[in-house]
């Protein structure tokens, strides 16, 4: 199972840095952006892809830079800031976004609906189970 999810996550990471975005994180922070339809504090989408904030922030850098996203203050006091997806950003995953699901699909298009939806049901067992995970 672990060489299987690694060499997935290669595979991915090699795709989307082809692609003109630095990680998996960054193309999942586009993600999270566009599906909210609204600016987000970073607190939220750390949150929301279950990151650090300063893990976050590595990532935000880099899509700023590439001029995906826009950071600005929110409010009086200049201390809220939120994220807001570009132009650019927001063509980027309505690009990358039905490519991703065609790999998807070919993954697992070998399966039959029920063996779907089989492993469906095994992979959130299994992702409930690593949140209790201990080494």
């Amino acid at each position: 199972m672990y060489l299987l999810a690694t060499m997935i996550e290669r595979m991915s990471q090699a795709w989307v840095r082809d692609q003109g975005l630095s990680s998996l994180a960054a193309f999942n922070v586009l993600t999270v952006l566009q599906g909210a339809g609204e600016p987000l504090q970073p607190s939220t989408i750390a949150a929301r892809l279950m990151v650090t904030r300063g893990t976050l922030t590595g990532i935000l850098d880099s899509l700023e830079r590439g001029g995906y996203i826009d950071r600005r203050q929110q409010g009086g006091d200049g201390r809220t800031r939120v994220v807001t997806l570009t132009d650019s950003g927001r063509r980027k995953v309505v690009e990358l976004r039905p490519r991703v699901h065609q790999a998807e699909r070919h993954l697992v298009g070998g399966l039959t609906p029920a063996e779907q939806a089989a492993l469906v049901g095994m992979l959130a067992r299994i992702q409930d189970a690593t949140s209790r995970l201990v080494f």
